[in-house]
């Protein structure tokens, strides 16, 4: 006979997934006065034609329940919301691109505070926008990357940092791009607080077998340019993925940075003074392949990062969520997913934690849902535990406290609103991590070589740092 015995259970944190049978993805998130989540990205189970991607807006509330959402796009146009930020009338501005048969427009789309379409904007061809924000000067800017005309023999697509301000009725003001005869890309964009410059950030590649080197570029409000910096060493790729300036007007950036062969990807922190002179530069190595795609602050004058884990070249990766302190000294590291992948694309501190937003393939209702992931403190979501011991009860007794060996290697399985699972360690030991809620266990895999004592266990966890024995 095999025994499975129970542990200790506690709880607090979440993980949603949002979407249907096809593909949706989360790219930035926002914190809503109620304690919910205003969160945009892209969907196209419930987009217009079926078959294309619709920019999606959505509203939780502070447990991850959608309580609106919004999926606004045309037939045939592929949108794609990849930052969103406050307006002061309460409402959001959203950037992005729209794609019409092949040809890139970056998007700038002004909504109510329900997500109700006031007004959209859409840029030059063969633009492609990457964020948005509101100017302390009243009106917008967007910026991106623009692919400018190559001679018909070039070695590789030449795009240009872009910057574009567009007044608050959604009328374009001027655009200005900067780069070379090298591929520059955006992918973030701030205004000073200190003398309200704006910052683009992204790479620039100098050659087409060449290494992706940092490249960052400051302007004034009108968008002439005031300086442009590349950093990078020659036998690695850095990408700057993400900026935020310190309340001392310093930046801070991160991003990626891999070696020639690619067997070594980690994130980094970067910071420089406000004409863009390093400062201190923090590698967070550690095994396997990780990159940061997002950046914030934290209370503590430390700071949240949000991206991708692999384990090793091929695998597939998880949500990584990383906590350093002010001088980029990492706290902790933390992964979240199943075993199919994901990924994260935005992060938030809160009062009492963090949340991360972005995409998994492991879990949901289709191919690609939007995932978000609410932890505590310490960077823990699923912090419920079902915990216990499979073993062989070779008397037949099923006393807890009989004679056993653990089974190793067997799978339990928690079913409840969602399911999850582990596998029992060389002493049968296992620890399943669970959201609040009513879950049904038991051992897969069932044998006809011997009986369980009991067929499944229920646990409820009502809430947080409940206990029960399974």
């Amino acid at each position: 006979m095999l025994c499975c015995i129970g542990g200790l259970t506690f709880g607090q944190g979440w993980e949603k997934t949002y979407g249907g049978a096809s593909l949706e993805g989360w790219e930035d998130v926002l914190p809503t006065p109620d304690g919910g989540f205003v969160l945009v990205g892209s969907t196209r189970s419930f987009s217009s034609s079926g078959s294309d991607y619709d920019l999606w807006l959505a509203k939780t509330n502070a447990d991850g329940v959608l309580e609106w959402n919004q999926a606004l796009g045309v037939p045939e146009v592929n949108e794609i919301g990849r930052s969103i930020a406050p307006t002061p009338d309460g409402g959001y501005l959203i950037g992005g691109v729209a794609v019409t048969h092949g040809v890139e427009q970056a998007l700038l789309l002004k909504t109510d505070a329900f997500g109700q379409q006031e007004w959209l904007y859409l840029s030059a061809d063969s633009t492609a926008g990457y964020e948005a924000i509101p100017l302390l000067e009243g009106g917008y800017a967007l910026a991106g990357h623009r692919l400018q005309d190559s001679p018909p023999n070039a070695p590789q697509p030449n795009y240009d940092f872009f910057l574009e301000k567009v007044d608050t009725a959604g009328n374009s003001l001027w655009m200005h791009s900067y780069g070379n005869d090298f591929p520059e890309q955006c992918f973030a964009l701030l205004q000073s607080q200190t003398d309200s410059g704006l910052v683009l950030v992204g790479y620039q590649r100098p050659s087409a077998n060449g290494n992706h080197n940092i490249f960052l570029l400051k302007t004034d409000t009108a968008g002439t340019l005031l300086w442009s910096r590349v950093y990078g060493l020659a036998a690695f790729e850095e990408v700057a993925t993400d900026a935020l300036e310190n309340t001392n007007g310093d930046l801070v950036l991160t991003g990626y940075k891999q070696d020639s062969t690619a067997q070594f990807k980690d994130p980094f922190l970067f910071r420089l003074d406000d004409t863009g002179q390093a400062l201190w530069w923090k590698s967070l190595d550690a095994p396997g392949l990780q990159a940061a795609f997002a950046l914030n602050s934290t209370a503590d004058g430390g700071y949240v990062l949000s991206g991708e884990h692999s384990p090793a070249p091929g695998a597939e990766r998880n949500l990584l969520l990383l906590k350093t302190d002010s001088s980029g000294m990492l706290q902790w590291s933390k992964t979240f997913g199943g075993p199919l992948g994901e990924g994260g694309r935005a992060v938030l501190e809160l009062p009492d934690g963090y949340a991360a937003a972005g995409f998994t393939t492991s879990f949901g209702a289709g191919n690609q849902d939007a995932y978000l992931v609410r932890t505590d403190s310490t960077g823990l979501s699923l912090t419920n535990l079902i915990q216990g011991q499979v073993r062989a009860d070779f008397y037949g007794s099923c006393d807890p406290e009989g004679v056993g060996v653990g089974m190793p290697g067997r799978i339990v399985e928690a079913v409840g609103a969602h399911t999850y699972y582990a596998t029992t360690d060389s002493s049968g030991n296992y620890a399943i991590p669970v959201e609040a809620g009513t879950y049904t266990v038991f051992i897969r895999e069932q044998s006809p070589y011997w009986t369980p004592c009991v067929d499944s266990s229920i646990v409820v966890f009502a809430g947080s740092f409940d206990t029960a024995t399974v």
